[in-house]
């Protein structure tokens, strides 16, 4: 009986450590990385387009090795290059006169 206890504690404790798969971070990222996409990011923002991407894949590893702190990280940050890259898109076309 002692035995059996000693060895399910550190089980426990390494899977209570790993939390909960960041599913709302991963969907906010991949949502704004479409909407970058959609406004033509890749031609007018392609440096945050592509860190941003960078990034996305980065957290879908981390997703994957179930490392749910870096991957959430990495989602978060993702998110954010996504973001600059769709306002600096949408800003360089209406400089050029175009509708978005």
């Amino acid at each position: 009986m002692k035995f059996s206890n000693i060895c399910f504690l550190p089980f426990a404790f390494i899977v209570s450590c790993a939390g909960a798969p960041p599913k709302g971070s991963y969907v906010l990222a991949q949502t704004a990385l479409t909407a970058a996409e959609r406004s033509q990011a890749q031609k007018y923002a392609s440096d945050y387009f592509y860190q941003a991407q960078k990034l996305f894949v980065l957290g879908e590893k981390h997703f994957k090795e179930k490392k749910f702190k870096k991957a959430e990280s990495f989602f978060f940050r993702s998110r954010k290059h996504s973001e600059r890259a769709e306002e600096r898109a949408r800003l360089k076309l209406n400089e050029k006169g175009e509708i978005f």
